[in-house]
């Protein structure tokens, strides 16, 4: 199979069987998700947080639907239909069974929109088994997308070892979150009253968020980026011992935060609160020790645009860890045992600044290409980038005051307005592109970036 990918990044020809247009109706679904059940649903929930100015105002059922959409809906959808149209390029080789990928699409997109109805109208009859069923199609999608990503990876002509070692275990990650999250759902909905539910929520909630977030979008995010980044924008590789090794320690870490998180609930046990500093340590040291060889913040000669989108993501990823491990410094100096507000900011710190970060960058990066279409202007990329940057520093740092300044409240609620435009500014773009009829021109524009 004659392929430029190797070279340039991308190639424009698909090969056989590689359903290319599979991956726009992950696109498309994962856009309509975010703007409505995910990003914008939780501007409103923001919105009604900051009017009554505490965080645990809200229901939980509300807030775990709007998670559900953005983890689930937002970046699970981009995240699968990327794999799927990156995959062939990667493995030189045709999509693997292109019906089961089609199917993984169907049952995913139906499990997500189960889970989010199940948990937004939780006081209606049924809902516990609407929610379960989502999961068990979730279950389903999961399954099909592992047994493609893995018969690809095994079959490939030219295995990038390491990188696929990273993909794999965050698909193991993701299955093991969606089955957790559908246990979270039952225990949670079928709670006989208030204070079992919310010891649930205490204990499991947060090791759920860590292994959806560290252990399924980290890994896989950092399992791509070390294929493509280097490629794109002529970055130094990690060298593969060090990859490897990487991967185990931030699995490791992993386990270790989920476990010590529940003993320490638990338990209240002191060794177990300083184990966890130790795998925040870990996540940290291992991350900053992987990614240092690509000197990401070094690159001021490379013209494309795109580049830095990466380069604040992966920015914001080390701020969340950094935060993880100063949260207990952070509440010993309030004087509370637990901070809503600063947890919250960790969270959103990795999922905006990070994790929705990526996706844009991938999706501006890629898109393009692969339509041979003229790539997003500098104008439009700085004002995206601006946008949900400023309403994702605003929201962290305003979020955190909150303990402290009531009035920060307000600002928090504004925050999300410029996050919800940055991303239908995006959005809008890449719709736009989808539709462009293919230009050679622009398509050897790009590679020649």
């Amino acid at each position: 199979m004659d392929s430029n990918f190797f070279k340039n990044g991308i190639e424009v020809t698909s090969p056989a069987g590689s359903c290319g247009l599979l991956y726009r109706r992950f696109l498309l679904s994962a856009i309509t998700v975010t703007l409505t059940a995910g990003a914008t649903w939780g501007a409103w929930l923001l919105w009604k947080i900051a009017d009554s100015g505490s965080f645990t105002a809200l229901s939980v059922h509300e807030v775990n639907a709007h998670g559900h959409a953005q983890i689930y809906g937002w970046v699970g959808l981009f995240m699968m239909g990327f794999a799927y149209k990156i995959l062939p390029w990667l493995c030189r080789a045709p999509l693997w069974k292109p019906v089961l990928a089609r199917l993984s699409f169907y049952f995913m997109l139906f499990g997500v929109l189960l889970r989010v109805l199940a948990e937004a109208f939780w006081r209606l009859p049924g809902a516990v088994f609407i929610g379960l069923t989502g999961t068990a199609a979730e279950l389903t999608a999961v399954s099909l997308f592992a047994s493609v990503v893995s018969k690809m990876l095994r079959s490939s002509e030219n295995p990038d070892r390491v990188a696929g070692l990273y993909i794999q275990t965050s698909i193991l990650w993701y299955f093991v979150s969606v089955a957790f999250s559908g246990a979270h759902f039952f225990l949670t909905m079928t709670a006989p009253d208030r204070d079992t539910m919310l010891h649930q929520i205490a204990a499991w909630q947060v090791p759920l968020r860590d292994i959806q977030i560290h252990g399924f979008a980290m890994l896989m995010i950092l399992g791509l980026s070390q294929i493509l980044l280097p490629r794109w924008y002529g970055f130094a590789r990690s060298p593969f011992q060090r990859g490897r090794v990487a991967c185990i320690l931030l699995n490791l870490a992993i386990v270790g935060e989920v476990v010590l998180f529940v003993i320490f609930r638990l338990t209240k046990l002191r060794p177990a609160a300083i184990g966890l500093e130790v795998m925040a340590l870990m996540l940290f040291g291992t991350v900053f020790w992987l990614i240092h060889p690509w000197m990401l913040w070094q690159t001021d000669k490379v013209a494309d645009k795109t580049l830095k989108f990466f380069q604040i993501a992966f920015l914001w990823l080390l701020v969340s860890l950094t935060m993880v491990i100063l949260m207990p410094f952070y509440n010993l100096g309030i004087g509370v045992s637990f901070s809503h507000a600063y947890f919250g900011a960790i969270r959103h710190a990795i999922t905006v600044g990070f994790i929705t970060m990526t996706v844009l960058g991938f999706g501006l990066k890629v898109i393009p290409v692969f339509k041979c279409a003229h790539p997003v202007g500098k104008g439009l990329l700085t004002i995206l980038f601006v946008l949900v940057n400023l309403g994702c520093i605003m929201r962290v740092l305003f979020q955190i005051l909150t303990d402290t300044v009531p009035w920060a409240f307000k600002i928090v609620g504004g925050s999300s307005l410029f996050e919800v435009f940055g991303i239908l500014l995006w959005s809008s773009c890449i719709i736009r592109l989808g539709r462009e009829n293919p230009d050679q021109t622009a398509f050897a524009g790009a590679l020649g970036r």
